[in-house]
């Protein structure tokens, strides 16, 4: 996967997204996203693959699901789409969404 810098240039270069939109979706998500010990871990291994105003867009959608749903889709990730994660960082990243978007 690309990492955020690089996926934001490539959809720069491609013509895709504006600069200053690029930049403020990624501001907007980070000061959407509660304050946490995982909060840095989710804005660099979810922005390597998603765009900041999708990925937001997917959080608040399936908002209420329960820890059991954030655990699976952080280890699909892993498993299915090679997102390079540690089981560590499987544990607090999905703990981090379940505690801030689960019911």
């Amino acid at each position: 996967p690309l990492a955020e810098e690089e996926t934001r240039q490539l959809s720069l270069y491609l013509g895709k997204i504006p600069a200053s939109k690029a930049n403020r979706s990624v501001t907007d998500l980070y000061a959407f996203l509660p304050d946490g010990p995982a909060k840095d871990s989710v804005m660099a291994s979810c922005l390597a693959c998603h765009g900041a105003a999708e990925f937001r867009a997917r959080l608040e959608a399936k908002a209420g699901r329960d820890a059991l749903y954030w655990d699976g889709a952080v280890r699909l990730m892993k498993n299915q789409w090679e997102v390079p994660l540690e089981d560590r960082d499987v544990e607090s990243i999905a703990g981090y969404l379940a505690s801030h978007f689960a019911k």
